[in-house]
């Protein structure tokens, strides 16, 4: 039997809807794997995964380039990944290319790090993008990418090409596709409704094999007022100034938390 002391290192990578879901994340997380947790994450409004974002007056490096690259915990066993909200760097301009290579990229660093590592990836939500019309596309350009003169038809084109890389990226190197389900997006065609958030979030780490649960600790859904704040990225530009926050936020018993 597992050491019930053994710690399960996660990892994280996504934008939006790793972002707006925080608390069912966390909640499921802890719900999911009863043991002790360290957790990495890359997240983000508006999160690239291959150059610098920029929501208003914030800007995040990629996720590629992000310090996560250079703080990978030193003992890499029982290691569980999740990638996720792969499609904001079709509005940004990069090529379905370029945005596949940024993912493998990020799974040939992990596996390299941690060779028996399971990996879960995300599709692109097409069955809900595919039901945009121009009137729906032009308000939700307005509201989430204002600075993009990209029509409905090209970003549908790149799109397609993005899912079917995955697809492809997945039977090569051995990783857990999930597939993104219409009735989880309402109007707005990216962004997981608020009220499936847990649901969505329980089914991806699902796919995760749970084994043997290593103890019995507690996890948050009982204790609410313990829910993690949303944590905040080691490095970010605010305004044009680097800010710096130190890493990890949280370290107790239970919950290691550090953000990239």
């Amino acid at each position: 039997m597992s050491n019930p002391r053994t710690v399960r290192h996660v990892l994280m990578f996504g934008a939006s809807n790793l972002t707006l879901g925080w608390n069912a994340v966390i909640s499921e997380l802890t719900a999911f794997w009863q043991c002790p947790l360290n957790v990495n994450v890359c997240l983000g409004m508006g999160r690239s995964w291959i150059g610098p974002s920029r929501v208003f007056w914030r800007v995040l490096p990629g996720i590629t380039e992000c310090g996560l690259w250079n703080h990978l915990p030193s003992e890499p066993q029982h290691v569980s990944v999740m990638m996720t909200d792969i499609g904001n760097d079709i509005v940004y301009g990069y090529s379905p290319r370029q945005i596949l290579d940024s993912v493998q990229a990020c799974v040939d660093r992990v596996r390299q790090w941690a060779p028996g590592c399971e990996i879960i990836v995300t599709r692109l939500p097409m069955a809900s993008i595919r039901t945009l019309g121009q009137i729906r596309f032009r308000v939700m350009r307005f509201i989430l990418f204002a600075g993009t003169t990209r029509t409905l038809s090209s970003i549908l084109n790149d799109a397609e090409q993005v899912d079917d890389g995955l697809c492809q990226l997945a039977t090569s190197h051995d990783l857990k596709l999930i597939e993104s389900q219409a009735d989880w997006y309402g109007f707005d065609p990216i962004h997981i409704l608020k009220p499936k958030r847990a649901e969505v979030f329980r089914h991806y780490f699902s796919h995760w094999n749970r084994g043997t649960t290593l103890d019995t600790a507690g996890d948050f859904k009982s204790q609410k007022n313990s829910l993690p704040k949303l944590p905040v990225t080691a490095v970010r530009f605010v305004r044009g100034k680097q800010v710096l926050t130190p890493q990890p936020q949280i370290q107790t018993e239970r919950l290691t938390l550090s953000a990239w």
